[in-house]
């Protein structure tokens, strides 16, 4: 069974050894290293496809921007313990592919972060402005409202692809997506797209026939 070769990178050395010391404990992972120092510099002299981080004192996105451009493929998940004071939708829009509050215990990390790398799905806190999502039913009928395209559209957001992939995968124009993707927010009276995202994975199944 192949090991998925992970860094840690803690702004707390306790926290962060005790991290390394629950992946290496898992079959599925191979701690590479742990380190609190130059992440970029650690990151390009090593094989690494996951990146764990953990982020309380400093801003992360130009950071993790930085990483995203030289390694593409690399799959972050950032640990915090605010995740109310990130910018979600940027975290998505870098390409992250998980925050999850520091209040986790190592062993509990370790397992989402394996569920998240198995199915390929996306893990981020709940938006605490939820004065609109607060009726399922109502939910449920607005994602009704959209159309057949408009569903599938929304079906490729919650897998966090851009406006270029959908229209790719769909053989739209970017600018026909970009036109969907408006109609969805409108319709579903969502902020932005993070907001769409969690409404399609707190109610989509309700909708299963039309949403696959």
């Amino acid at each position: 069974m192949d090991r998925y070769k992970i860094l840690i990178h803690a702004e707390s050395p306790q926290w962060g050894e005790a991290l390394a010391q629950s992946f290496s404990q898992h079959q599925s992972f191979e701690v590479v290293a742990e380190t609190n120092g130059d992440l970029l510099k650690s990151i390009s002299s090593l094989s690494v496809e996951v990146l764990v981080m953990q982020i309380e004192k400093r801003d992360p996105f130009l950071m993790i921007e930085q990483i995203g451009n030289s390694l593409p493929f690399i799959k972050t998940v950032v640990i915090t313990k605010h995740p109310d004071k990130l910018d979600m939708a940027e975290l998505l829009r870098l390409g992250v592919r998980g925050c999850l509050p520091a209040t986790l215990l190592p062993k509990q990390i370790v397992t989402v972060v394996e569920q998240m790398i198995i199915t390929d799905i996306a893990c981020f806190p709940r938006p605490r402005d939820l004065s609109n999502y607060s009726k399922p039913h109502a939910q449920i009928d607005r994602l009704d409202k959209l159309t057949n395209r408009e569903q599938e559209i929304l079906v490729y957001l919650s897998k966090n692809l851009s406006n270029q992939e959908i229209a790719g995968c769909l053989f739209l124009s970017e600018s026909t997506v970009k036109t969907h993707v408006r109609n969805i927010m409108h319709k579903l009276g969502a902020k932005n797209r993070m907001q769409a995202i969690t409404m399609v994975q707190q109610y989509g199944a309700a909708s299963s026939d039309k949403m696959m």
